[in-house]
């Protein structure tokens, strides 16, 4: 079924979805946006440095048991002022290549082919909830492109990409703007 607005339900006066992520995080969330098939809990930057970086399996694990308690895909995202960097922090487990600025308020995500699947999760549940989050807070449009990348432009690059691709050579900007980057 295509993501469309009627299958997003945002609870921001249902206490209890707030109380359930504080009681298996230690994090009061700021906001819980509910789709057909996950809850995204959204955290205040500020609240970030609450959950440890050093422990975060442990926030990940009670994740895990938070999903199982909903009976559907807990989702955390940091928000911030910038957009990019929401994104990234949001797919902090995927190898985020390059956002751009498509639109005024339109976001182009590109990830290596490898890590679509990552990005977009199991029933397209995880680019539904980033896509919910835009919309809800920048007023804005999220999308998803994967782009072939030879394992020797990892070897290479080190894993250190930023936003601009400013370390690529000049033939791999070629290559990737050959491909409507």
């Amino acid at each position: 079924m295509p993501f469309s607005d009627n299958n997003i339900q945002k609870y921001s006066d249902n206490i209890q979805d707030y109380l359930l992520f504080e009681k298996h995080t230690k994090v009061f969330p700021r906001d819980v946006i509910k789709g057909e098939n996950f809850y995204l809990f959204v955290i205040d930057v500020k609240d970030q440095k609450l959950i440890d970086p050093d422990n975060i399996s442990n926030t990940k694990y009670s994740l895990r048991g938070l999903s199982a308690k909903l009976k559907t895909n807990a989702l955390i995202c940091v928000v911030f002022d910038d957009p990019i960097a929401t994104i990234k922090s949001y797919l902090d487990d995927v190898y985020v290549l390059k956002v751009k600025v498509v639109y005024d308020n339109a976001y182009c995500i590109y990830v290596p082919d490898d890590h679509r699947g990552k990005a977009i999760g199991k029933g397209g549940y995880r680019i539904k909830a980033l896509k919910a989050l835009f919309k809800k807070y920048y007023n804005a449009h999220v999308m998803i492109k994967s782009i072939s990348v030879s394992l020797s432009f990892f070897k290479s690059h080190d894993n250190n990409l930023n936003q601009d691709n400013q370390h690529l050579t000049i033939e791999e900007k070629t290559q990737m703007s050959n491909k409507d980057l």
